[in-house]
C-alpha cells in the first residue's frame, strides 16, 4: 500500500468546512476500502478526524499520516470513532502516543464499548469524551 505525501491543511482558506480524505485499500481486494479517514475543519484551530471501517495494522501508517496532518493545522483534534467497526491495540496505541506527544490536544469521541475497554487498558480513559457509542 502506498500513500501520497500529505501536506497540512492550509491555514489561509475560507472558514467553511475543509475536508481531507486519507484512506487505504486492501491489496487482495483493491476496489473495496477497508478503512477511511477524513479531516474536517470545524473552526479556526479545531479539526475533527472521522475514522471508519477496520483500523487494523495495515491502517496504522495512514492513521499516523492523518494525525500528522490534523495536528499540524489545529490546536484541538477530535477523533470520531463512531463508524469504526474494528480497531486494534496498535492503532489505539498510536492515538494514545499522539495525545501524549501533543499534550492532550487529541480527544476521542464515539468510541464503542470494546474500544473504550482498550483505552482503559492503555490507562488513557481521559482521552475519551463522555459520549459512548451505542453497543457494539
Amino acid at each position: 500500500m502506498t500513500s501520497a505525501p500529505i501536506a497540512p491543511l492550509p491555514t489561509d482558506v475560507d472558514p467553511a468546512v475543509d475536508v481531507l480524505r486519507i484512506g487505504g485499500l486492501s491489496s487482495s481486494r483493491p476496489r473495496k476500502a477497508l478503512y477511511d479517514s477524513i479531516i474536517e475543519r470545524e473552526s479556526a484551530g479545531r479539526v475533527r478526524v472521522r475514522l471508519a471501517g477496520e483500523i487494523d495494522l495495515l491502517a496504522v501508517a495512514d492513521l499516523r499520516a492523518t494525525l500528522d496532518a490534523a495536528t499540524a493545522s489545529a490546536r484541538q483534534v477530535t477523533v470520531d470513532l463512531a463508524d469504526v467497526t474494528f480497531i486494534n491495540t496498535r492503532a489505539v496505541g498510536v492515538l494514545v502516543d499522539y495525545s501524549s506527544a501533543h499534550q492532550g490536544r487529541i480527544r476521542v469521541c464515539g468510541a464503542h464499548r470494546s474500544t473504550r475497554l482498550l483505552f482503559e487498558l492503555f490507562g488513557a480513559v481521559e482521552m475519551l469524551s463522555g459520549d459512548l457509542h451505542p453497543a457494539r
